[in-house]
């Protein structure tokens, strides 16, 4: 595998996204997103201009259909105060700054207080926000994601579920594992409540079907017989459902 070569970012929008080049022994070229930022692996004769250009136009296009992945490169300036609407519960979140050496997030009757260090750049502030909103997401919610998890599963499945887990993962809505443990997107929590019933549903679906066999969709289609249009809502407005 050849080295990763780092080039100027990307800046698309409110997006600045970092490039790292692969020179490696292969034919073909590859683009994909993780959080260190776009990753490019090609021959090790591919010229860099040629493909820095064809990559970007590769982002453009991945940013319109979702831009999930991309949600670490977005930087936004962090409003003093806004409205944060999670799990049909609203809050008003008002962001501050101080000196000390950590971040703090605290919440009580319908308000998130975060403080912000105030050494931060425009995109660490950013980056440092979300983080923060979603730890408060985690514990909040994840009490309430495993009792509804274990709701569906008296009503539907009746199998052994081990830990549920809010993760902040991009590249799904859900997983789960040999062990019975369910992993789910916090992003669900942004989701209307069907959408939500449905993600786990799949996921408890397949603590008895570890596959996607008909018999894994039929035992879906039998818990939620609208999973096909909660599949399109999620392909068509997942990208809004981002912190």
């Amino acid at each position: 595998m050849g080295k990763g070569k780092s080039h100027s970012p990307y800046i698309i929008g409110d997006y600045h996204i970092p490039v790292i080049i692969y020179k490696e022994y292969r034919r073909s070229i590859r683009f994909s997103v993780t959080k260190k930022g776009l990753i490019i692996r090609c021959p090790y004769l591919t010229p860099s201009i040629g493909i820095y250009d064809k990559a970007k136009l590769w982002c453009v296009e991945r940013l319109k259909d979702n831009p999930s992945p991309f949600t670490e490169f977005l930087i936004l300036k962090v409003p003093d105060y806004y409205r944060l609407t999670l799990w049909d519960n609203h809050y008003d979140v008002h962001v501050t700054t101080h000196n000390g050496d950590r971040d703090k997030v605290s919440w009580d009757d319908g308000k998130i207080n975060i403080a912000l260090g105030k050494w931060y750049t425009p995109k660490d502030k950013s980056k440092a926000h979300r983080e923060m909103i979603v730890k408060f997401a985690q514990k909040r919610f994840k009490p309430i994601m495993t009792e509804r998890v274990n709701q569906l599963n008296e009503r539907h499945f009746n199998v052994e579920v081990g830990r549920v887990t809010l993760k902040n993962n991009r590249t799904n809505w859900g997983s789960c594992s040999g062990k019975g443990n369910i992993n789910l997107s916090v992003r669900l929590l942004k989701a209307p409540e069907a959408v939500r019933d449905y993600v786990i549903i799949h996921e408890l679906a397949h603590l008895i079907e570890l596959n996607h066999s008909d018999r894994f969709w039929n035992l879906v289609k039998q818990a939620c017989p609208d999973h096909k249009k909660y599949e399109r809502w999620l392909k068509n407005n997942g990208h809004t459902l981002s912190f």
